[in-house]
């Protein structure tokens, strides 16, 4: 029997993009599925799209609730959850033909978590896809301690929430996979805590997700000071829990907040001046995370920094990543 996949969908204010979303789904073959629509309170016609998308379809249930952030309305819908998984897809993005089906295959011998690497980038129009990052043979039948040596040492950390299936069953321990409400970048904080309680691991590499990332008004597209605020944030929250561990988990969540800590200086190179002033002395404080990891790039930002010092260096990483 099929495993029953329960997809929850954060919907605010994307009038233009959710009906795609949904017909992505809908036009699945796999049927042992519902989809959560949770409205977050949306000022446009996304309500009345949901509704009319629910009036239709059976298996699709909608939830209107005042506005409380993506983390607020995942955890609403994890809450009415019925399936055996849980899968997370963006309102604005939308899944490729036969994705369920593969995913579910994935996940056939009872997998915690199944790692779904098949991601394609929509941007201004342009397809773009990356090279993979995880391959089957690097998890599955691993133990433990090759899985987390794998995921430190991978050149970006797979922190997307909407890149993984994970079991219904380990969100009864809610206190720890709930999504932190009121921050920025809170699926970095999800998913090293759902990695610190799952045993057995998966990969899909079917080209799944299609992921946009140039859309106007997305939070994604425009870093503020509350993004560099909020994984400053998070590095601190995870530096202190690393500190209770030993060996391979500690240099795992080290390694992470060290690629996390190169992502907090390049956005921070985007920020204008009394902005980051007031940030400056916070990262600098974290620094010392780029000497945790052995990697070419991350010894080249070190000396980078200290030669021109961490504004310039920041700002030179920004221009980067805008123009490359």
């Amino acid at each position: 029997m099929s495993i029953k996949i329960s997809i929850i969908i954060p919907v605010y204010n994307v009038e233009g993009y959710l009906s795609e979303c949904l017909e992505s789904i809908i036009l699945q073959k796999y049927d042992n599925k519902e989809i959560i629509l949770v409205d977050d309170g949306s000022t446009d016609n996304s309500p009345q799209i949901c509704d009319e998308y629910a009036n239709k379809y059976d298996y699709i249930k909608v939830i209107h609730k005042s506005n409380g952030g993506p983390s607020d309305a995942r955890n609403i819908g994890i809450e009415e959850a019925i399936g055996d998984y849980i899968l997370f897809v963006d309102s604005d993005d939308f899944i490729n033909v036969n994705s369920l089906e593969k995913i579910a295959e994935s996940a056939g011998n009872n997998a915690d978590v199944v790692f779904l690497c098949g991601v394609k980038y929509m941007h201004n129009g342009e397809l773009i896809v990356p090279p993979e990052r995880i391959i089957k043979s690097d998890l599955e039948g691993k133990s433990i301690e090759e899985v987390y040596k794998l995921l430190s040492e991978l050149p970006k950390f797979p922190a997307s929430a909407c890149t993984k299936l994970v079991k219904r069953q380990l969100f009864d321990t809610w206190d720890i996979l709930k999504f932190e409400k009121g921050i920025l970048c809170e699926d970095i904080d999800w998913t090293l805590n759902l990695l610190s309680i799952s045993q057995k691991f998966a990969v899909c590499d079917y080209r799944y997700y299609f992921y946009r990332q140039s859309r106007e008004g997305s939070r994604t597209n425009n870093i503020s000071r509350q993004h560099i605020s909020d994984l400053i944030y998070i590095i601190n929250k995870w530096i202190g829990k690393a500190k209770s561990e030993q060996g391979y988990k500690r240099k795992f969540i080290i390694n992470t907040l060290a690629y996390e800590y190169l992502l907090l200086i390049t956005f921070y190179g985007g920020l204008q001046g009394d902005e980051k002033k007031a940030l400056k002395k916070e990262i600098v404080h974290l620094k010392w995370l780029l000497n945790e990891r052995k990697e070419k790039r991350y010894i080249a930002i070190k000396w980078i920094t200290k030669l021109l010092g961490l504004n310039c260096s920041a700002f030179l990483l920004n221009f980067y990543l805008r123009h490359r």
